[in-house]
């Protein structure tokens, strides 16, 4: 499948990058479902902003959908530098299997230079360079980087939240060393 990927963080107790992996053929499905899930005058669905019911009208709605997000969880590797490298190195290592074309990182300016670099390494490695693209956006830019903000916060949450968010969640990687 040629997945476009869908990246965003989490680094409260910890770093953790949730991935959401779908089909170019559901991007335009999926942007119309999360535009409407939108309120009026909303910019874009930030999770830790939202209310509780909203949460769970959000998360009902992509549960829906069949998506499928993979959860990179960094936490043993206590500076978060490294944790961000090692996950996003393991993230590229992963969509060239997956035969992705595009990565989308939601756009963090402290971690720019670094992303990139770990991007192109890990691709040369991997030998996708000719074939996985990677970008980055601000969450408001592409309505998508909801899905993996939603999955993140809800993971990291643990409790009933991690229970909400488990249908979405098809794999979890626990990244134990830097890249």
């Amino acid at each position: 499948m040629k997945a476009h990927i869908f990246v965003d963080e989490c680094k409260v107790r910890g770093l953790l990058l949730a991935a959401a992996f779908i089909s170019p053929s559901d991007l335009a499905p999926l942007r119309k479902l999360l535009n409407g899930l939108r309120n009026p005058g909303q910019r874009r669905i930030h999770f830790s902003a939202e209310s509780d019911e909203r949460r769970k009208l959000i998360l009902r709605a992509l549960g829906d959908t069949g998506i499928e997000a993979r959860v990179y969880d960094a936490r043993a590797i206590k500076n978060i530098k490294s944790a961000r490298d090692a996950a996003v190195a393991r993230l590229v290592d992963e969509a060239a299997e997956f035969g992705a074309e595009l990565l989308v990182l939601e756009r963090d300016d402290v971690s720019l230079t670094a992303d990139r670099a770990t991007v192109r390494a890990r691709s040369e490695l991997a030998g996708c360079t000719d074939s996985l693209r990677l970008v980055h956006k601000r969450a408001y830019e592409d309505c998508l980087l909801s899905i993996p903000d939603a999955v993140a916060w809800a993971w990291m949450k643990a409790g009933h939240w991690r229970e909400r968010v488990k249908p979405l969640v098809s794999q979890v990687i626990y990244v134990t060393d830097p890249a």
